[in-house]
């Protein structure tokens, strides 16, 4: 149920800060790993923004 909670509240658009000290975890590539956000993922934001 937490993975759940986890990924509609991150899909809502709300940070990922809020959502780790909601459940109380201390570690974001934990929290990464569950939401299934990779390292091509965050690239590719990289490229989009183009800074």
């Amino acid at each position: 149920m937490r993975k759940t909670w986890d990924n509609l509240t991150y899909s809502k658009g709300y940070k990922l800060e809020l959502i780790m000290k909601r459940l109380n975890r201390s570690s974001q590539s934990t929290k990464l790993l569950y939401l299934g956000i990779t390292d091509s993922d965050m690239n590719k934001v990289v490229t989009e923004l183009n800074i």
